[in-house]
């Protein structure tokens, strides 16, 4: 049986997987970043996140024309990850 936590920490885990991909992160920079505690820190900000809402309708957006996610807590630290 899963209990509903774990539903929400899975379902946190595969936004981040997704806005991740969408913003063309480098996720071993992100895995990397302060030794791993960037990615540590970045998964905790998305799970105590207050913005599923408009996270979920940004991803499901399906132009560029969406524009950047500026309600997510972790954009800085994805910007700073981008691939080049």
């Amino acid at each position: 049986m899963t209990t509903p936590v774990f539903r929400d920490v899975e379902r946190q885990a595969r936004r981040m997987a997704e806005m991740i991909n969408r913003l063309d992160v480098d996720t071993l920079k992100v895995a990397c970043l302060r030794g791993g505690d960037g990615y540590v820190q970045a998964r905790t900000t998305c799970f105590d996140c207050n913005n599923m809402t408009r996270c979920l309708q940004w991803l499901e957006a399906s132009s560029p024309e969406a524009g950047r996610p500026t309600f997510c807590p972790n954009l800085p630290l994805f910007e700073e990850c981008k691939k080049r």
